[in-house]
């Protein structure tokens, strides 16, 4: 079995090991985890119910940031008692 390798593959391989995937799964991972995060916090704050789909482990990654703020703002009334929760 014959290998079609040239110099340039072999140094980019070396020296760039998957760095465009590896930025990618690093973003993508770390950005949809902090929305995660987020919908924690504010479940815990109880912006967020408990039976809400961001809180459930298998839709993990399906909603970014703004998504969760958005919400959360659906959530809550705006009046003097929920001055904590605007806040938040």
């Amino acid at each position: 079995m014959k290998l079609n390798l040239r110099k340039r593959d072999v140094l980019a391989y070396m020296f760039l090991p998957g760095i465009g995937p590896r930025l990618r799964h690093l973003f993508r991972g770390s950005f949809s985890m902090l929305a995660v995060i987020l919908a924690t916090i504010f479940n815990a704050a109880r912006i967020l119910p408990n039976h809400h789909p961001y809180l459930k482990s298998e839709n993990s990654g399906t909603y970014g940031l703004g998504q969760v703020i958005a919400e959360a703002r659906r959530n809550i009334k705006f009046n003097r008692a929920n001055l904590d929760k605007i806040i938040i």
